[in-house]
């Protein structure tokens, strides 16, 4: 399902299943939302939203983004028409006082809204009107797929920087694009660190597979024994919440908690930075589960930063304490962490927001399994070498399906398989200047990262070089 905010870390999107209303009713609703967006009724464009998608983000949330990030920065909407629609999505050209933006709508025949994003217009740049550099040496058919597939991601000005490694029979290759900061011409190469935002989701995962394989912890496990005493909410119809169902996105549990604007300093634009741990017992305390555990499959990054919080608590010892003894060190990747040295530091990559603009880098306090860690392409091609191997139980129990019902997910990892392509193992992630794709396809030995300094989503990127490899 699309992100309604970039706040929001990303996982690949799915069709709507929901039944869509004609185009009078989404213009109508494209009126209402002007009219409400001009009077700062946020609250009334929040109401409008699908039960679904109220459970992903709070009204609080939802009115201070659109006020801080789009009501201040692009001033009054002035008109809205319409431009086209697919299957799943209106399209609208937005104008406001300061900026054009396309808005993207779907209305269900409840007359509830299933989607609302608004993106920048993006005008086709060539390369007389940006530096362009790369080195891919555009040898072999893999270089100019590469190539060919990127190409147009790194011309566009709101772009930056693009670092992919693949792997194939235990051979590695990297290719760099753009740069590491707007404007100095430093190509990127595979030292350079990135944000991975929700691929941290698979170290979580991987993490969690070692414990159950130390048996520390036990897939089948009431989370509430780890967690300390209360919480006799989290259960619906006496089925608890269980280990399984963090990892496997089924817990019932919100994509985010509802009192992240509660934090000291709430930042839209670095929305987890004072988060505690406190704050989510809190929260846990207070809620009511929409689903009963393991019934519904609906992202949370919630779950997985309480399955962050679950280990620390099996081994007494932090998240990034965890991943670089269990999972790091191990397999020779010393630059893989949540808290870089100052040497790393040096080789941390700018972000860069949609607009082509430097963005602070994102904080995690108590939510950090979610989407804190900072790595290089050299690092995460190890650790698709390590999950593509499966040397050891732990690994193979990582891959190992615990959800399978229009969604197929094993522990933290995602699983596709299209007609009579190869099975790929895969996620991606991002935060509010970096995206990010990596996968692997067992069958084939072979697997790959994409890691950008951009908002702009690179799924496409990741989905071609998987058509290619999977062949």
């Amino acid at each position: 399902m699309k992100l309604i905010f970039k706040l929001l870390i990303l996982v690949i999107p799915f069709s709507l299943s929901a039944q869509l209303a004609d185009k009078s009713t989404h213009d109508r609703f494209t009126d209402s939302i002007k009219k409400y967006y001009n009077a700062k009724k946020f609250d009334a464009i929040y109401n409008l939203l699908s039960p679904k998608i109220k459970k992903q983000l709070g009204e609080k949330q939802f009115s201070s983004y659109y006020n801080a990030y789009y009501y201040n920065k692009f001033g009054k909407f002035l008109r809205v028409d319409y431009i086209d629609k697919d299957k799943d999505y209106f399209y609208y050209m937005s104008f406001f006082q300061k900026d054009t933006l396309k808005l993207i709508l779907a209305v269900n025949t409840l007359k509830e809204i299933e989607e609302i994003e608004f993106n920048p217009i993006r005008l086709k740049i060539t390369t007389k009107n940006l530096n362009y550099q790369t080195d891919n040496k555009l040898i072999t058919p893999l270089d100019s797929l590469i190539d060919n597939t990127v190409k147009d991601y790194v011309l566009n000005g709101q772009n930056c920087g693009l670092s992919i490694g693949v792997i194939q029979n235990g051979q590695t290759i990297f290719y760099n694009y753009g740069e590491t900061k707007k404007g100095t011409k430093e190509l990127p190469t595979q030292k350079t660190i990135y944000e991975i935002g929700s691929i941290t989701k698979t170290f979580c995962g991987n993490l969690l597979a070692i414990a159950v394989t130390e048996k520390k912890i036990n897939l089948e496990d009431d989370i509430r024994k780890y967690l300390p005493k209360g919480f006799k909410n989290l259960e619906l119809n006496n089925q608890p919440i269980l280990i399984k169902h963090l990892a496997n996105h089924t817990s019932g549990l919100a994509r985010i908690p509802s009192n992240i604007d509660a934090q000291k300093d709430y930042d839209v634009l670095n929305p987890y930075k004072n988060y505690t741990k406190e704050m989510l017992y809190a929260y846990l305390s207070t809620l009511v589960l929409a689903n009963e555990p393991g019934k519904v499959c609906e992202y949370s990054n919630l779950g997985m930063a309480l399955l962050g919080l679950v280990l620390e608590e099996v081994y007494k010892k932090s998240f990034e304490e965890l991943i670089i003894e269990k999972i790091c060190y191990p397999n020779k990747m010393p630059d893989t962490k949540i808290n870089l040295s100052t040497t790393q530091l040096t080789n941390l990559a700018d972000g860069h927001n949609d607009d082509g603009e430097y963005t602070n880098h994102w904080e995690f306090e108590g939510l950090v399994a979610a989407g804190a860690i900072r790595s290089s392409p050299e690092d995460m091609l190890k650790f698709i070498n390590y999950n593509l191997l499966e040397a050891d139980e732990s690994t193979k129990l990582a891959h190992i399906t615990t959800f399978n019902n229009g969604q197929n997910i094993a522990l933290a990892w995602h699983k596709m398989q299209r007609k009579a392509n190869k099975e790929l193992i895969w996620h991606n992630g991002a935060t509010g200047g970096f995206t990010s794709f990596c996968g692997f396809i067992k069958e084939k030995n072979c697997g790959f990262i994409v890691l950008s300094n951009s908002n702009s989503r690179v799924d496409f990127i990741g989905l071609a070089i998987y058509n290619y490899l999977q062949k």
